[in-house]
């Protein structure tokens, strides 16, 4: 599932790197985003980015205003299940 929303990074979360197999750097950062600020009902999400390919392109920062994409999963580990929300573009807008 794909969807697109906007919100405010709240704050970075975890930052993993590490090598793959081929010998290629790979990066993943994890982050906290608000929805509906201001609003009566604010929510939040947790998203990751990653690249496999040195350091992510152009990451966000607290308090940035952003536009994402972001891609929906569920994945079984163990026979429980876990959701994934992966961003797949991520536009500065404020």
């Amino acid at each position: 599932m794909y969807i697109e929303i906007t919100g405010r990074i709240v704050e970075q979360l975890e930052r993993k790197n590490g090598i793959t197999r081929s010998g290629k750097d790979w990066q993943k950062l994890t982050y906290l985003l608000q929805l509906n600020e201001g609003s009566q009902y604010e929510h939040s999400i947790v998203f990751s980015m990653s690249s496999f390919d040195g350091d992510v392109a152009n990451p966000p920062e607290p308090r940035e205003i952003v536009k994402l994409g972001l891609h929906i999963s569920a994945h079984q580990f163990n026979g429980k299940w876990f959701n994934e929300i992966q961003a797949t573009k991520c536009e500065k807008v404020g």
